[in-house]
């Protein structure tokens, strides 16, 4: 794991109260709802200056390895 994917490892590990999670674990099947998705999005928010909607974790980014990806690409993006 690099060191973006341990981080949300442990915000997931943390907000969902599991011991262990690994790269594809999906959101949904690891406990997660709309209220522990949005505990999610608040601790990623502060810890890398992303916005992440509620809907990314029920859609399209679900796992750690899926959302590390997207924070990678949304740091990357120039600040408009």
């Amino acid at each position: 794991m690099n060191d973006n994917q341990m981080k949300v490892a442990e915000i997931f590990k943390e907000v969902l109260e599991c011991g262990s999670v690994s790269l594809d674990d999906e959101f949904l099947q690891l406990g997660g709802d709309s209220m522990s998705a949005m505990l999610c999005i608040s601790r990623i928010r502060a810890q890398f200056k992303v916005e992440l909607s509620v809907e990314d974790f029920f859609t399209d980014v679900t796992t750690i390895r899926s959302i590390s990806l997207l924070i990678d690409e949304l740091n990357a993006k120039p600040a408009s």
